[in-house]
């Protein structure tokens, strides 16, 4: 890193549950790895930010300036769920709401991370109808993200001097959500093969073990790390540093 020169000195960063360090416990969260790793402040950190309100990123960038922006959403967006199944669904839910600053300790307790309180029957029988369903599910939610990308490409467009750094859907753990989120790759680069964007596919390399999940949707301390060490390998292996 001593013989690069970095072209950026601050970032902002808008995403999920993620960016406010939900899941690290305290410890440092993938974004405070970037801070430390590459040497850069954040200035501005929007948390639990849905891809439905994109739109916001343009008021963002134009009170808050900096040249690079990193991009971490779809989490919500891109899962394993269709409306239909919402009555037995329940205990999938994001516990997102409970959660409010990356201090506060969570209410799931460390028992039942991996547990949905179901039998294993019907985790099984949930499981296999989603699979099924799996085009339907896909297809439901490329409809109903898509203007949403189109927006984000568009704001990427018209922001030509700024560095994006655009995460795919976060990797989840033995869920139907990881399968949507890993066929999300392909359709982020579709809209994001762009000279101003680094692209990183958060699946890529990250081991999909129990060591490295909080819960099925959400990663611990040690994902944190490996997401921020894998962010900054990416970056440094890229334009942003010249």
């Amino acid at each position: 890193m001593n013989s690069t020169e970095n072209t950026h000195e601050n970032f902002i960063i808008i995403g999920g549950c993620h960016v406010a360090g939900f899941g690290a416990e305290g410890k440092p969260s993938f974004v405070d790895i970037i801070e430390s790793k590459l040497n850069l402040k954040c200035i501005f950190k929007k948390s639990n930010f849905r891809l439905e309100h994109i739109e916001r990123l343009d008021f963002i960038l134009d009170n808050y300036k900096s040249s690079l922006v990193f991009v971490q959403l779809g989490n919500i967006e891109f899962n394993g769920s269709l409306r239909m199944f919402s009555m037995f669904n329940n205990s999938m839910k994001s516990d997102v709401s409970t959660f409010k600053g990356n201090r506060r300790k969570s209410t799931i307790s460390k028992e039942n991370e991996f547990n949905e309180g179901h039998s294993w029957l019907y985790s099984l029988l949930l499981f296999v109808l989603k699979r099924i369903l799996m085009p339907v599910i896909w297809a439901e939610t490329k409809l109903k993200n898509e203007k949403y990308l189109f927006l984000l490409r568009d704001i990427v467009l018209r922001n030509s001097d700024k560095t994006f750094v655009i995460l795919s859907p976060l990797p989840c753990y033995k869920t139907p959500s990881a399968i949507v989120r890993k066929k999300a790759i392909s359709y982020y680069r579709f809209f994001f093969s762009l000279p101003n964007v680094v692209l990183i596919n958060s699946f890529d390399q990250f081991p999909l073990a129990k060591d490295f999940f909080f819960n099925k949707r959400h990663l611990n301390a040690k994902g944190h790390e490996l997401l921020g060490y894998f962010i900054c390998e990416n970056l440094l292996s890229s334009s942003f540093y010249k």
